[in-house]
């Protein structure tokens, strides 16, 4: 078919409906470099099939009904560079299958149906850059299966079925940078697991079975950046285990069973700029367990179950410039926990117990530029409680059903956010509206039972876009304040 096209270089023949390829096929294209035979239904390939590429360099297979690779299937393509498996049925690897591709840096099998990792398998891949084996069946990685890919610095093991790591799952991966064992079922890694790999920057292990992180679990791994834990079934990590990681910026270990966090959980990570916590079961944080990370910028603490906020929490913290403590139990915070964050710009405390506001519970956070305070059971605030808060942009907000909206606030360009008003503009105590602005009426007895009854001078376009927006939360919402609205005008 192609015998006469000696100097072509790229054949396309993707999405079609090859089921075989003769030996000798291709075998005049000796000047072929790209050869693509994706989405076909190719079962089967014989030994010859790829004969005379000698100058081939991609090789395109995924989408195919391939179910097995044979030992001698890609012995005549030394050249070649990239060659991609995915999306097939391949249950089975002879080994010595890949010991000609001298030459390949990618190697790409995800989602097929591999169920094991033997030490053949990728011999001789020297040169080796990119290996994927994402989302196949594995459940067993025999030891030194990886020993040769001395180049490779990405692998990719997510969603298969591993359950436990050993000393010798990685031996020889010194180049590796990036491994991926996100949803697999680990409970349990040995000590010494990652030991080979000295120059990891990236661990990814979310959606799997640990229970605990012993102190020598990442014990070596001087040069990780990232580690994600999220989404496992931690309940305790022992002081000191994360002591080896002296260059970790981002930690995740959202959507676990941590109860308490310890003074020495995050001891000596220096250069951590982003923890997340969110969503455990944290009831309690003894004093000082932030103090040395010096570098953390983003704190989440999102859907835990603290009641109360001290002032000696946070200390220390003088880079942070996100906190978040949304969806607590959170009824009560000391004045001043939070007069060492000098930093901070987003402080996010919605959806918890919180009564009141007192007048030192956000002194000194004169980078604020956002508080939440929605949902929670705020029925006072006390003069001057937002009066250090001058770089204050946004203010969300829900006050209880008799206090009312914009009380006590004094700010100007604040763009003022509840679920009963949405205003812009300078706000002061007792307000009502006035030519776009919240001015000042002074308190009266009859104040709150006459605010009703003023008329805003507002026209009914501008009212009705500022009603809308104000339920916007819900369309229940918006038609109910679209109603209340004409119901006024009428």
């Amino acid at each position: 078919m192609f015998s006469s096209l000696k100097n072509l270089n790229y054949l396309g023949l993707s999405n079609n409906r090859i089921s075989s390829i003769e030996g000798g096929s291709f075998a005049e294209l000796s000047a072929l470099t790209n050869l693509f035979l994706g989405f076909n239904d190719i079962s089967t390939l014989d030994s010859g099939s790829f004969s005379g590429l000698s100058a081939l360099m991609f090789l395109g297979l995924d989408g195919n009904r391939l179910t097995s690779i044979g030992n001698a299937l890609f012995s005549s393509l030394k050249n070649l560079n990239y060659l991609g498996l995915n999306y097939n049925r391949i249950s089975s690897i002879e080994g010595g299958s890949f010991a000609e591709l001298s030459a390949l840096t990618n190697l790409e099998l995800d989602d097929n149906r591999l169920t094991s990792i033997g030490n053949a398998m990728f011999s001789s891949l020297k040169n080796l850059n990119y290996l994927g084996l994402h989302n196949n069946l594995i459940s067993s990685i025999e030891g030194g299966s990886f020993a040769e890919l001395s180049a490779l610095t990405y692998l990719f093991l997510g969603f298969n079925v591993i359950s436990t790591l050993d000393s010798r799952s990685f031996l020889g991966l010194s180049a590796l940078r990036y491994l991926g064992l996100n949803y697999n079922r680990i409970s349990s890694i040995e000590g010494g697991s990652f030991a080979e790999l000295s120059a990891l920057t990236d661990l990814g292990l979310d959606g799997n079975r640990l229970t605990s992180i012993g102190n020598a679990m990442f014990s070596s791994l001087k040069n990780l950046n990232y580690l994600s834990l999220n989404y496992n079934r931690i309940s305790s990590i022992e002081g000191g285990s994360f002591a080896e990681l002296s260059a970790l910026t981002d930690l995740g270990l959202d959507g676990n069973r941590l109860t308490s966090i310890g003074n020495a959980m995050f001891s000596s990570l220096k250069n951590l700029n982003y923890l997340s916590l969110n969503y455990n079961r944290i009831s309690s944080i003894e004093g000082g367990s932030f103090a040395e990370l010096s570098a953390l910028t983003d704190l989440g603490l999102d859907g835990n179950r603290l009641t109360s906020i001290g002032n000696a929490l946070f200390s220390s913290l003088k880079n942070l410039n996100y906190l978040g403590l949304n969806y607590n139990r959170i009824s009560s915070i000391e004045g001043g926990s939070f007069a060492e964050l000098s930093a901070l710009t987003k402080l996010r405390l919605d959806d918890n117990r919180l009564t009141s506001i007192g007048n030192a519970m956000f002194s000194s956070l004169k980078n604020l530029i956002y508080l939440g305070l929605r949902n929670n059971h705020i029925s006072s605030i006390e003069d001057g409680s937002f009066s250090y808060l001058s770089a204050l942009t946004e203010l969300s907000i829900t006050l209880d059903e008799n206090f009312l909206c914009c009380s006590r606030l004094y700010y100007e360009n604040l763009n003022y956010k509840s679920e009963r008003c949405t205003y812009e503009g300078e706000i002061k105590e007792y307000n009502t509206f006035e030519k776009n602005k919240c001015v000042a009426l002074k308190p009266t007895s009859s104040t709150a039972q006459s605010t009703q009854a003023t008329k805003p001078i507002i026209s009914p376009p501008l009212l009705l876009t500022r009603a809308a927006a104000a339920y916007r939360i819900s369309n229940c919402y918006v038609l109910l304040a679209l109603s209340l609205v004409l119901a006024w005008f009428s």
